[in-house]
């Protein structure tokens, strides 16, 4: 969008003023005013960052005690549901709302949101009307939230695509990629499918490891087979290898048929090789290839291959946070 849009939407005082009388806005205090518990934020930013909940006058105080009052907001306070409405234009004109509720939020960011199918109509006549006083081109979005009587009241507008607002991808509605055709001038078309939808965002854990290898060898059962089902963690982790040129051995001691095992399981052809050895082996006498990592879910195959081999030995549970950074494609 604009440069004009994009410094009301990063000035809440601005916004306010753009919008005044024509969408509830929350009551702003001044310091004669001010009524508790009131809400600090600043004219400037966006998000939870730099804001402030005052339930007193010595909280209040205190906080502007190393700030300048002129560089905030003294807010009403809101304590009801958030909503954030995502919503997208072509050449100037809104065509795309969609509203959903931020049922848990982490440093500013809806990490839990759903999309609500009630209170369209007064987000949708919201949305116009922010639309025709504000230009937008592509994904914008806009935040409201109760107050103590249940009624919305703006927060803030934004003019980019919001933190969750992937979910809308979830139904094929791709905001990020559309704007960047809309930037293009490629026709936009809106092609969503039918069904309830929520999204969860979560920290993920992984581990970047410098580590470089040519060949993997990877046990069989209760490792690439888990109580009869494949392992599809680990599957995708193999195939990944596969296509970087990793070679993948089969080391198992898999009591009946293998191969007929790994024919019923679509595996047959996954492996560059295959051993299959008697129980009283040792998986160590079978490592040919010091240029490799050994994957297995049994501890003592894993200290035997470690301590007579001398390679990097690994557990299934392992796999799935594993990225070998000197092993990219």
């Amino acid at each position: 969008s604009s440069v004009k849009t994009l410094e009301i939407c990063e000035s809440k005082e601005i916004t306010f003023k753009v919008l005044e009388d024509l969408i509830p806005l929350p009551k702003i205090y001044n310091q004669e005013s001010k009524h508790f518990p009131l809400f600090v934020k600043p004219k400037k930013g966006y998000g939870s960052r730099g804001t402030f909940f005052a339930s007193n006058d010595q909280e209040l105080k205190a906080f502007f005690s190393d700030k300048d009052v002129k560089d905030f907001q003294l807010l009403e306070f809101l304590p009801g549901n958030e909503v954030t409405v995502d919503c997208f234009n072509i050449n100037g004109d809104l065509k795309y709302i969609k509203p959903r509720l931020r049922q848990r939020i982490m440093n500013g960011i809806s990490v839990s949101t759903k999309h609500l199918e009630g209170l369209t109509d007064t987000f949708s006549q919201w949305a116009e009307t922010i639309s025709k006083n504000i230009e937008f081109k592509g994904a914008w979005f806009f935040q409201a939230k109760q107050d103590k009587n249940g009624n919305y009241k703006l927060m803030e507008i934004a003019a980019r695509s919001g933190g969750s607002s992937s979910i809308n991808r979830g139904k094929g509605i791709n905001l990020p990629l559309l704007t960047i055709y809309e930037q293009l001038g490629i026709p936009v078309q809106f092609l969503e499918n039918n069904y309830d939808i929520s999204l969860e965002r979560s920290l993920s854990t992984n581990f970047l490891i410098n580590l470089e290898f040519s060949n993997i060898y990877c046990d069989y059962d209760d490792c690439l087979i888990i109580k009869n089902k494949v392992n599809t963690d680990l599957i995708k982790f193999l195939f990944e290898m596969r296509n970087e040129g990793k070679k993948l051995i089969l080391l198992s001691k898999h009591q009946g048929d293998l191969i007929s095992s790994m024919t019923e399981n679509k595996l047959a052809d996954l492996f560059d090789e295959i051993t299959h050895i008697r129980p009283s082996e040792k998986k160590s006498e079978y490592i040919k290839y010091k240029d490799s990592i050994f994957i297995d879910d049994s501890f003592s195959e894993r200290k035997d291959v470690k301590n007579n081999v001398g390679i990097n030995v690994f557990s299934p549970d392992m796999i799935s946070s594993i990225k070998f950074i000197n092993n990219e494609a």
